[in-house]
């Protein structure tokens, strides 16, 4: 068996059709239908670590009000990122970070998948902002999924009264001009985690003296209910104690959380004990063979 990183995605899907290549943990999801489709192939596909947010200034007006951030995060059309943005191949957060398949899941429903534009623009009145208001999204321009959300989440920043631009860039200047200092009003990142404990990726994103704390948001009881939850002995402690977290983060809305894309998995037939990992991870793939 010979393993090949094929960066193209066009080559790697062309590759899978022609079945010249017989397995991939990266199938394009523009390419997906067709590429499992094929007489033979298997769908090994599966949710995983794969978390997309929006991320709100908390240091910008009007973001710096409770009330336009939460504003924002309901009248977004989840189930329209799916489908435009991923094709699909993703899962809509309805609530908090963590998804269904992890055991530290809260199951909140906070959000609509279609967004509640109404409820939206009845916050916003509540919170003086007026029709017109400009806000700027700063996205990532070699970021596929984030530049394809990017129209739809606009859409919905007008749908409310926003006057919203998009601006983007490469990634060496979105880190040292938009990243580092925190200069946007409103951007997009991903979380890919290797680990299904949620102090990996609920403490990185929310922690207020985390790296990646980039919206500058601080809560003394948001941070003493992550440190409890690390250092819980229970499953159970720690569960209910990330539920309050994720509830709170709900209400203060430091980040928005927007879908769970899939880890994308095809391979022949002919491979076989092969057993998909949600991280994305080829671990089990040493104990497999091509018949």
């Amino acid at each position: 068996m010979v393993y090949r990183i094929v960066s193209d995605p066009t080559a790697l899907s062309n590759g899978m059709k022609s079945g010249e290549i017989h397995f991939s943990n990266e199938v394009p999801p523009k390419d997906w239908e067709a590429i499992v489709s094929k007489e033979g192939m298997v769908n090994a596909a599966l949710e995983g670590s794969r978390y997309f947010w929006l991320i709100p200034n908390w240091e910008t007006p009007p973001l710096d009000n409770v009330k336009v951030r939460q504003a924002i995060a309901i009248a977004l059309n989840r189930a329209a990122i799916v489908k435009g943005a991923f094709y699909g191949q993703a899962t809509p957060l309805l609530g908090g970070v963590i998804p269904k398949w992890n055991w530290g899941y809260a199951d909140i429903e906070f959000f609509k998948p279609q967004g509640d534009i109404e409820a939206a623009k009845k916050l916003l009145a509540e919170a003086s902002i007026e029709p017109g208001t400009e806000i700027t999204l700063n996205m990532v321009s070699s970021w596929p999924p984030m530049m394809s959300m990017a129209p739809i989440i606009q859409a919905n920043l007008s749908q409310i009264g926003f006057k919203a631009t998009i601006e983007t860039m490469e990634v060496p200047r979105y880190w040292d001009e938009v990243w580092g200092p925190s200069n946007f009003d409103i951007t997009v990142m991903y979380w890919l985690s290797p680990l299904a404990d949620p102090d990996d990726f609920v403490t990185n994103t929310y922690f207020s003296t985390s790296g990646v704390n980039v919206h500058k948001s601080v809560s003394k009881e948001k941070d003493d209910l992550l440190l409890a939850a690390k250092s819980a002995v229970t499953i159970e402690e720690r569960k209910d104690l990330y539920r309050q977290q994720q509830a709170l983060s709900l209400e203060t809305m430091d980040v928005v959380p927007l879908v769970n894309a899939w880890v994308l998995a095809a391979h022949t037939g002919r491979l076989k004990n092969f057993t998909p990992m949600r991280t994305g991870f080829l671990k089990t793939l040493k104990d497999a063979w091509l018949e």
